[in-house]
């Protein structure tokens, strides 16, 4: 799907206004003193959240596959109570979507989001109109890695 200039600007302006909200349901496993292999095998991206082990790349995972197979149900999970998961799919272009499948969670980029740590994930487009002006457009993901797993905080959708 295409995005138009005007579902850009709807989407920047909506997307300015989003905040965080409630937790997630994802599986997580606490560490015991019997399991130094699950303390061990979890990264430095992975922990520091009171000792619990999240795997963010199977969130992250989950998620992609959830956008990729326009399941709303399982991208729900993973958005803020205020991200519209429908709204993110009309956003989504098929080059989007494929940039997106190839991005494994270790490339995603460290940023900040209001002041809050976060994993970024960018597609950004640009061509020429028929006037012969350069046009872009460009959509951000911002994805905070919480005790209970990967949520997406906020949004950006430009162009």
């Amino acid at each position: 799907m295409k995005l138009n200039l005007t579902t850009l600007i709807l989407a920047a302006a909506f997307g300015l206004g989003l905040a965080s909200c409630s937790s997630s349901t994802t599986t997580t496993t606490e560490p015991t003193g019997s399991a130094p292999a699950a303390s061990a095998a979890a990264g430095a991206s992975e922990s520091g959240h009171e000792g619990t082990y999240v795997d963010y790349s199977d969130n992250w995972m989950a998620f992609k596959s959830a956008v990729m197979n326009k399941n709303i149900e399982g991208m729900k999970m993973y958005l803020a109570s205020d991200i519209d998961a429908q709204n993110i799919l009309d956003m989504m272009s098929p080059e989007a979507i494929s940039d997106m499948e190839n991005t494994s969670y270790d490339q995603l980029k460290a940023s900040d989001y209001n002041g809050k740590p976060v994993k970024e994930w960018d597609f950004q487009e640009s061509g020429v109109d028929e006037e012969g002006n350069e046009v872009g457009s460009g959509l951000f993901f911002y994805m905070e890695e919480q005790k209970e797993g990967l949520k997406m905080i906020g949004l950006l959708a430009a162009g």
